[in-house]
């Protein structure tokens, strides 16, 4: 996927220090680069690093506002707000998960191999190790991306449309162009697209509307279009976290510990997006959009910033499990070797 050239001028945002014990100056070892916008329901900007109009891929950030045609087709009337918050994962491929999934499909006359999202290892580490034991292979319900896909058969089932849902040109993927230039405030005609890894098109935004998009998903007026479906997400998301992505997950763990005022989204390639419910504080919420620019594959960078930005914002929920996931720097002798820290 091509990104616009700004990202490639992102500043340094976090460092990883050796030798800190042995000098005063630790010296720089390696960086990482990266944009943030935070930013309220209005537009307002509260913290913005970088060139935040720099263009980057949603990626599944985008999956709570690619729900959005499912719901208003009323679809989901039948479904629970696990249902919900199932259809917008990144999951972990847990039995939970692709059971569920799997009763759905069944009992709308679909199958598994309908998903048009392809197959990887589920996430989750005992689940691969327990298919190995059983020589089994994975299927397309461990892909993280199964839920959304799930819900768009649905959708294409009840318009009896080309099942060839992931297209760019199908009337599905309008739809959700189409919600997402109007939640961002963005004209449709700005709005690239790529192929995702799950073959879904990948909507690309300025970071500072992904940022606004989220801002509204925690704070909706009355008569803002769309706003009964971004309630009814909000709701699915916070009431179920563990259908969102997993056990000893990131975002999981951090929405379980900030009791229901906040959402948090992961995606791929160094992406994360988070929704701060409207408050005494925020009355006009918050939404804030992170680029890690190297893709922060191994997903131990984003963490240590949301935490950052959220202490800074006065609300980062002080819980022992989510320091599990901040990365420290220690030799296979359980030495501390140096530090990582936050520039911005």
């Amino acid at each position: 996927m091509n990104n616009n050239n700004t990202l490639e001028t992102a500043p340094v945002l976090f460092s990883l220090n050796r030798g800190v014990s042995h000098h005063h100056h630790p010296i720089m070892e390696c960086s990482h680069r990266g944009l943030i916008s935070v930013q309220d329901a209005d537009g307002t900007s509260l913290l913005q690093v970088g060139e935040t109009e720099a263009r980057t891929h949603m990626r599944s950030c985008a999956k709570p506002f690619q729900l959005i045609p499912v719901i208003e087709e009323g679809i989901l009337e039948k479904l629970s707000l696990r249902d919900i918050a199932l259809f917008i994962s990144s999951h972990s491929g847990e039995t939970y998960h692709t059971q569920r999934l799997a009763e759905i499909l069944r009992l709308n006359g679909l199958n598994e191999s309908d998903l048009r999202c392809g197959i990887h290892a589920p996430y989750h580490l005992s689940t691969q190790l327990d298919l190995l034991l059983h020589h089994q292979k994975p299927t397309a319900l461990h892909n993280n991306c199964s839920g959304k896909h799930t819900a768009m058969l649905l959708l294409c089932k009840k318009l009896k449309a080309d099942p060839a849902y992931e297209r760019l040109d199908h009337e599905i993927q309008k739809r959700i162009l189409d919600v997402v230039s109007t939640i961002a405030d963005y004209d449709q005609d700005k709005i690239e697209s790529g192929i995702d890894g799950c073959s879904l098109p990948s909507f690309c935004l300025p970071l500072s509307r992904i940022a606004l998009m989220y801002a509204r998903l925690g704070h909706c007026d009355a008569d803002m279009k769309h706003a009964q479906s971004l309630v009814q997400i909000w709701s699915g998301a916070v009431s179920y976290p563990e259908y969102v992505a997993g056990h000893e997950r990131f975002d999981t763990v951090l929405m379980k510990a900030a009791q229901g005022t906040i959402f948090s989204k992961t995606g791929a390639d160094g992406m994360q997006a988070i929704s701060i419910q409207t408050s005494k504080r925020f009355p006009k919420g918050a939404g804030i959009a992170i680029k890690i620019i190297d893709g922060d594959h191994k997903q131990n960078i984003r963490p240590l910033v949301v935490k950052e930005i959220l202490s800074r914002l006065g609300i980062w929920p002080h819980d022992p499990k989510l320091e599990t996931f901040m990365p420290e720097l220690h030799n296979f002798r359980g030495i501390r070797t140096g530090s990582v820290l936050c520039h911005f």
